[in-house]
């Protein structure tokens, strides 16, 4: 593994040896193989130098999280940051993933949301999913998105919200 590490974060990603990122200048493959060295932080775009969490899309940007300056999308250049000002529901952001339809997925002390590109969603529990701030997302092999959140774990079907305890 290969170490990119935030000395005044306390935080560090280890990528495995060939682990393909966005390639700078916008390549058009997309992608590279790279050994990362270094950091990335608020002198390459970050909002603030820590980072919540990690998602790579299918077209290979990188999603990170913060907790108090929303997100994050870097595509090997250019990083840009999305917040309440552009319709994500609450700038403390946990947690993220991509469901099987390409929708980046969000957990926000106001609850999951997604954002399909144009148009932001946010689920609460008047939706049926465990009230609380989202904390923690997955999507399983199923397909299924899990949410965990301070109240306890919900799962949607993509049509429905079932809570868990």
């Amino acid at each position: 593994y290969t170490e990119l590490a935030r000395a005044e974060a306390g935080a560090s990603l280890l990528l495995r040896p060939g682990t393909r990122v966005p390639h700078p200048g916008g390549h058009p493959g997309g992608l590279q193989d790279v050994e990362p060295e270094g950091t990335f932080g608020v002198d390459d775009g970050l909002p603030l130098n820590g980072v919540e969490s990690i998602c790579q899309d299918r077209q290979g940007h990188l999603w990170l999280t913060t907790d108090g300056e929303g997100i994050c999308r870097y595509d090997g250049a250019t990083a840009t940051t999305f917040t309440t000002a552009d319709g994500l529901p609450d700038d403390r952001v946990r947690a993220v993933v991509e469901d099987r339809a390409g929708c980046i997925w969000y957990a926000t002390a106001q609850g999951p949301c997604c954002c399909d590109g144009k148009t932001w969603t946010t689920w609460t529990a008047a939706d049926g999913i465990a009230a609380g701030a989202a904390l923690a997302l997955l999507v399983d092999r199923g397909g299924r998105l899990w949410c965990g959140t301070a109240q306890g774990l919900s799962c949607s079907d993509g049509q429905a919200w079932t809570t868990f305890g």
